[in-house]
């Protein structure tokens, strides 16, 4: 089980800004709505993943249990302006057609090194877009790119950009695509990529 949060925040709000410029930040800003006593790994232990849409000043985060919202909702506060948790139901079947949104990470593992480098190529990214979904229950037929975004974490030396892409496929196994839904696909997990959404078409 999972749940899905889609949440609207003022960009001019100074901590808002921070936040959302810095990615490492906003994970920890996230974290702050679950228990504090989940041990080592916690956002492993929970599924956290989330990504931003800045255009539209909105973050979409999910986990394996609701968040406490309310610490960023209430009348004093207001970090979130819109707040809506939705439980997720990735309900499909071997042989569906589907819609999908992968954020995914512009970052390469090299055999040998297993060193990451960045990737600025929408063709590389979707070839690595296509592998990832194949090998997780999704054999795509049509993927484009619909834009890029750039992840900084000065903190961390962290700096690439995500990759939104979309696409119709066809369901080869229902049980990965819920597991991929759930866990997200690639790298990035601690800093905004790895989301993917699934519909029915």
């Amino acid at each position: 089980m999972s749940f899905r949060t889609i949440a609207t925040v003022d960009t001019s709000r100074i901590d808002v800004a921070r936040d959302i410029a810095d990615r490492d930040r906003l994970h920890k800003r996230l974290m702050s709505l679950y228990p504090d006593n989940l041990g080592s790994s916690p956002r492993k232990k929970i599924n956290l993943l989330f990504t931003v849409d800045v255009p539209s000043s909105t973050i979409i985060f999910q986990a394996d249990m609701p968040p406490v919202t309310s610490p960023l909702n209430d009348a004093r506060n207001q970090y979130f302006t819109s707040v809506d948790t939705t439980e997720v139901l990735t309900e499909v079947t071997q042989g569906d057609t589907v819609k999908f949104q992968l954020v995914l990470a512009g970052l390469i593992r090299h055999s040998g090194t297993g060193k990451r480098t960045t990737v600025l190529d929408n063709k590389v990214m979707i070839a690595k877009a296509r592998g990832s979904l194949g090998k997780n229950g999704i054999n795509v037929s049509t993927i484009e790119c619909i834009g890029t975004d750039e992840v900084v974490s000065e903190k961390r030396g962290i700096r690439y950009y995500n990759y939104f892409l979309i696409g119709e496929a066809t369901v080869t196994d229902a049980d990965a695509v819920a597991t991929a839904v759930r866990q997200g696909l690639g790298a990035g997990r601690l800093w905004g990529s790895a989301m993917l959404f699934v519909s029915s078409v």
